[in-house]
């Protein structure tokens, strides 16, 4: 595993670190620098956290899939509680709406695949009841 040490990084403002061409993680998106004092190549901080907000709303996502799956599959959704779904597809929809109004790509994504997996399930429900 790599590590960022000491003599091979040096923390910036705006989030930015500064690695040495020596380095090369597997993982790494970089952007030339464009400060002549620094000419090597910088480790762009925010393009982490956005890959850190799309795993995690991945996982997020798809733990609805086996409910779904699972309701296709046996026609049954009569254990499900369908005020429990309705304020789920409530509070997600509005977070979809939060994440385009801040512009928010794993928000946006996230919910906006989530709705469409919960709205199914809650279309089961009512179906199957």
């Amino acid at each position: 595993m790599y590590r960022l040490s000491r003599n091979r990084c040096k923390m910036f403002p705006a989030g930015v670190w500064e690695v040495s061409p020596s380095f090369n993680p597997l993982i790494s998106l970089f952007a030339k620098g464009d400060d002549q004092r620094f000419p090597e190549y910088k480790l762009i901080i925010m393009n982490l956290t956005t890959i850190l907000g799309l795993v995690a709303a991945t996982c997020t996502t798809i733990s609805f899939l086996p409910q779904l799956i699972k309701i296709i599959k046996t026609k049954h959704a009569k254990d499900l509680s369908i005020g429990m779904y309705l304020v789920l597809t409530t509070g997600v929809f509005l977070w979809f709406v939060y994440g385009i109004l801040v512009k928010d790509l794993p928000i946006i994504l996230a919910n906006a695949i989530t709705l469409i997996f919960i709205a199914t399930i809650l279309f089961h429900i009512i179906k199957y009841k």
